[in-house]
């Protein structure tokens, strides 16, 4: 029953190791560790709201570790779970975190069993593994993750399930229903052409043509929900000139979709995240209920160009999110009515150019 809050390590060796079987309740939070690995064994450890860039490795090849959350932290260098083939690292919750690891695999799973990944943003930005399962593990339930790289997951586990069942909740690239995972190589689309069960209906966020994902590796893991948010079909009910379920033909931005398309007063943009270079059109969009974050960085090396456009929030939230993303340019935006103008969280090279902006907190 060990809690550190609120420290930094820097350059250690390693800053927090326990490597005693039968040690429990190590609580980590708000901490940030950079150059100094991390390694827990043991039962019942907690870790939220932590910076990591370093190696973070849960178990060991002799000691397992077991009841585990792990949940809202940043992840910056590998992680690595690990477990001796014949006691596996079992019951862990990895849930809510952002993982880029610039360099390395992002996520290493071996011989561990009974566990969940899910809400996760799991890049490399190097194109290495997103996720690797081997040895014996078994067991995972892994759904509503976005995976960006060009090297995709994979499983040489067995019995692990890549989705849940489909159910009306947004998912983590803003669909409108939850089933299995976001994959950057998944080519499908969403035009509810598919002929299996809730393949049948467009713009929920789910992938139609084709239905499944097939996972790299010799499980033969398949995920007959993945996520996606190219669709073929727009409507535009509110005749306000923007598409409602869209990401094609709306302006000159594709993501630019009309989330209110009842109500013409209510423009683009929803909350959205961008990966690619990006021009908005010349215009005043007013947030769709909700509030939040409008622009929510999710690659380096991109410029996202407001081109004049004025954004208005609810009043809440910030208007940007940038975090692990480096060498982002930002310019020509206009913000209105938000909390903060912006998260960030270890961005380094950041450039914002000719941005006005009238929040609550600066």
């Amino acid at each position: 029953n060990v809690t550190i809050i609120n420290c930094t390590f820097q350059t250690l060796g390693t800053a927090i190791s326990n490597l005693v079987s039968n040690s429990s309740g190590v609580n980590l939070s708000g901490v940030i560790v950079t150059g100094s690995n991390i390694q827990i064994v043991g039962n019942n450890h907690i870790f939220t709201d932590n910076v990591f860039n370093s190696v973070f490795q849960l178990g060991s090849m002799a000691v397992g570790c077991n009841d585990t959350l792990i949940e809202d932290n940043i992840i910056g260098s590998n992680f690595a779970i690990n477990g001796p083939a014949g006691d596996k690292s079992s019951n862990l919750t990895i849930r809510y975190n952002i993982m880029a690891v610039p360099a390395s695999t992002v996520l290493a799973v071996q011989n561990a069993q009974d566990s969940l990944i899910a809400h996760n943003d799991i890049e490399s930005n190097d194109n290495s593994d997103t996720l690797i399962m081997y040895g014996t593990t078994s067991g995972f339930t892994i759904y509503n993750n976005n995976f960006t790289s060009t090297s995709p997951p994979i499983d040489n586990g067995t019995s692990n399930n890549w989705q849940l069942s489909y159910e009306k909740s947004a998912n983590i690239i803003g669909g409108t229903h939850m089933g299995g995972n976001y994959y950057s190589d998944y080519t499908g689309i969403d035009d509810g052409n598919g002929t299996a069960p809730n393949h049948n209906t467009s713009s929920d966020g789910i992938g139609d043509t084709p239905e499944n994902y097939t996972i790299s590796g010799s499980a033969g893991s398949i995920d007959t929900l993945p996520l996606t948010n190219t669709v073929t079909n727009c409507v535009d009910a509110d005749a306000d000139g923007y598409y409602a379920d869209c990401k094609a033909g709306a302006c000159c931005v594709a993501e630019l979709e009309d989330g209110e398309d009842s109500n013409a007063t209510i423009m683009p943009p929803t909350i959205k995240s961008y990966a690619s270079d990006v021009t908005f059109c010349q215009d005043t969009y007013t947030l769709n209920p909700g509030g939040g974050t409008v622009v929510n960085v999710a690659k380096k090396e991109i410029t996202i160009d407001c081109n004049g456009a004025t954004i208005i929030g609810q009043g809440t939230g910030f208007a940007l999110r940038i975090v692990l993303k480096n060498n982002v340019t930002i310019k020509n935006c206009n913000f209105i009515n938000y909390t903060y103008l912006a998260e960030l969280k270890t961005a380094v090279g950041l450039n914002l150019t000719n941005i006005t902006y009238n929040v609550t907190n600066k």
